[in-house]
């Protein structure tokens, strides 16, 4: 993996992709709309709390999914059953819910990818 830090132009187009994308966690589990998101830099080993990967390793999660607030007017166990586990509070059942990180960064890509074609065809 390369790990040269990304030019902040590009950073900035990710970023707006993910955050237009929503939550991936909350798009697995089907939750309805586009839920808001914050990013979510991956870390080494897709351990809980380690080192950050790079800026090209970041995902949308929605506050819940990413540090584990409720969603508005639901407690952790409504949000729970609402949108899955939460990666801040079950790391593991929120890994084994939604995939390792590589497979969300993959769907992640994938998405950004599709956001490009559009944006890209709308400008046409």
């Amino acid at each position: 993996m390369g790990m040269a830090a990304m030019k902040d132009s590009d950073k900035a187009i990710r970023f707006t992709a993910i955050k237009d994308c929503g939550c991936i966690a909350c798009r697995i589990y089907e939750v309805a709309g586009i839920v808001p998101c914050q990013v979510h830099h991956l870390n080494f080993g897709d351990k809980h709390g380690g080192k950050r990967l790079g800026d090209e390793f970041t995902v949308g999660l929605c506050p819940w999914h990413h540090v584990g607030s409720p969603h508005d007017g639901m407690s952790e166990s409504q949000s729970e059953k609402y949108s899955g586990p939460s990666w801040a509070r079950r790391p593991s059942a929120f890994r084994e819910t939604f995939g390792s990180g590589s497979k969300l960064l993959e769907y992640q890509n994938a998405l950004i990818k599709q956001w490009h074609s559009t944006i890209v065809r709308s400008w046409d």
